[in-house]
């Protein structure tokens, strides 16, 4: 009976860790808007910033600390229509831990922000500033 235990103790990790990967609680969500400073929050998934107008095609990146946490990248993608964002995280513990957030868009001033990413409710907003005319090509 001993014998069995380390296997179903082996079973039972494999299929948490399944379940949090295919989980929807493993996607970052939120919006990108215009404002008048850049900066990235948690906010309640009722602020009514959620369903304006927001920014299409920010590139949006969360690392995890290099030293603390072993580092590396967490999640990266690009803003949708109106700015939504809805980006699968590789690593779970950017729900958990402090992890770094940038985001960067043409023609917007980047916001960086170091943070736990928002869940049970809570999405992320985030907020960046007009710089004026587009680059030369």
């Amino acid at each position: 009976m001993n014998s069995l235990m380390p296997r179903i103790v082996a079973l039972a990790v494999a299929v948490s860790a399944l379940a949090a990967c295919s989980s929807p609680n493993s996607t970052v969500r939120g919006k990108v808007i215009e404002g008048s400073v850049s900066l990235i929050g948690a906010v309640q998934g009722n602020d009514p910033r959620l369903t304006g107008p927001g920014i299409e095609g920010a590139l949006i990146t969360g690392r995890l600390d290099q030293v603390r946490r072993g580092g590396g990248l967490a999640f990266t993608g690009m803003s949708g229509k109106d700015g939504v964002i809805n980006i699968k995280a590789s690593d779970l513990r950017v729900f958990s831990e402090d992890i770094t957030v940038i985001a960067t868009r043409d023609r917007y001033a980047p916001a960086r922000q170091v943070l736990v990413i928002p869940s049970q409710g809570r999405q992320m907003l985030i907020v960046l500033q007009p710089t004026g005319a587009a680059p030369p090509p």
